[in-house]
């Protein structure tokens, strides 16, 4: 099969104009920034209350009969694409309980989805540390993180990890 030079100018065409920055190029002196500084950064999640931050320190969290420690996060800081969790879980008085199951349930609240599967499992990889399976956040922005915890020996619990995903 051929292709007449006039579509492939007229291809090579779309794709230049597609790659122009929208602007009309013209120095009216409305712009305040000076040229080549970078824009102020604005944070997708600003207006969200109660966003868990990453410091490279744990981040605990203690309900009912459970606590919770988000251990290590890779991508640091969390991103879009694959991710990777390790959550340490005790009882609420800090005992290494048997018998734990956890999962993790993605969910862009703003959005009104999370992902697909939607939930991950805890895999043991010591006594009573889970690496979660790697889950793939697909978007920017506001992420409501649910790690729910099941034992033997005691009723079962929710927690929300807080996120704000920014590139």
């Amino acid at each position: 099969m051929t292709v007449s030079p006039l579509v492939v100018s007229f291809v090579a065409a779309l794709f230049l104009v597609g790659c122009g920055d929208g602007g009309d190029n013209s120095d009216s002196g409305s712009n305040d920034m000076a040229q080549g500084e970078d824009e102020a950064f604005v944070s997708l999640c600003e207006s969200t209350p109660d966003i868990d931050t990453w410091s490279q320190e744990p981040i605990t969290k203690t309900g009912e009969h459970y606590s919770i420690r988000l251990m290590t996060i890779s991508p640091d800081p969390w991103s879009v694409g694959d991710n990777d969790w390790q959550i340490e879980v005790t009882s609420k008085d800090g005992q290494v309980l048997e018998g734990v199951t956890l999962f993790v349930t993605p969910y862009m609240p703003d959005h009104g989805h999370g992902v697909s599967p939607p939930l991950y499992n805890g895999v043991a990889a010591e006594e009573g540390v889970y690496d979660i399976d790697t889950f793939n956040l697909i978007m920017p922005g506001f992420w409501e993180m649910t790690v729910s915890v099941r034992s033997e020996t005691l009723p079962s619990e929710d927690f929300a990890f807080r996120i704000c995903v920014e590139s």
